[in-house]
């Protein structure tokens, strides 16, 4: 499949915020798609992810995704799958996020929150490839997994030669509702200069009784305690 290929470059001086599903003016959301975005010299750039409609009836959803951030530019990526997988008892969904700073001053922030109930699989597979120093990457999975649901975190930071005063943090951090979820992390580093900050961590933990019994003992009941709580996680 030949990717899309969207152009950001109107003026320095605009913010843009931009849904993609925007794009497919039919209303047909692409199960399989490779989408390059590419994001000029000081251009900023909002992007909602709200690709993955699994209320349809889709099952299997595979997108790859990649920010070229040039010179001085900014590209923050948002992903949020939780209504969208509430109905569907069995879904497949693989996200490749790329996030490729080739130009001094570039910067892309990519966030993303998930709920898997039921036999759910998600998998992500993160690379934030930094060609030029002195550019900026982070990346943050959230997921709370419950039943016999799955996700899976691949995540990679790549330094290249000579791209010193780079800077980059990846994190995975997710809650077990249940003891058949799993929550597996794979973070990785590749680091060829000297002069970097590189930051990785993964957690997985299942939900504090410290902090239920706090709000229960203000007067929130245990289903709305726990809802308060795993939404605020999720944010």
């Amino acid at each position: 499949m030949n990717p899309l290929t969207l152009n950001y470059s109107d003026n320095s001086d605009v913010v843009l915020s931009v849904a993609l599903r925007d794009y497919f003016i039919d209303g047909q959301l692409p199960t399989a798609l490779s989408l390059i975005i590419e994001v000029a010299a000081g251009v900023t750039v909002n992007l909602v992810d709200d690709l993955t409609c699994i209320n349809s009836g889709t099952t299997i959803v595979r997108h790859n995704i990649t920010i070229n951030a040039h010179e001085n530019s900014l590209a923050t990526y948002k992903l949020r799958l939780v209504e969208s997988l509430a109905g569907q008892p069995a879904t497949v969904i693989e996200k490749r996020l790329t996030a490729m700073l080739l130009g001094a001053g570039a910067r892309v922030d990519m966030n993303a929150a998930c709920l898997t109930k039921n036999t759910q699989r998600i998998t992500f597979h993160t690379l934030q490839d930094h060609v030029i120093g002195d550019s900026t990457s982070n990346v943050l999975i959230k997921a709370i997994c419950d039943d016999s649901s799955r996700l899976t975190c691949n995540s990679l930071i790549r330094i290249h030669p000579g791209a010193q005063r780079s800077n980059a943090e990846q994190a995975n951090k997710n809650i077990l509702l249940s003891k058949q979820a799993r929550a597996v992390s794979v973070p990785q580093l590749e680091i060829e200069a000297n002069d970097v900050r590189c930051k990785h961590g993964a957690a997985v933990s299942t939900l504090s009784n410290e902090h239920m019994f706090y709000l229960q003992s203000r007067g929130l009941s245990v289903d709305t305690a726990r809802t308060l709580l795993l939404d605020g996680f999720l944010q």
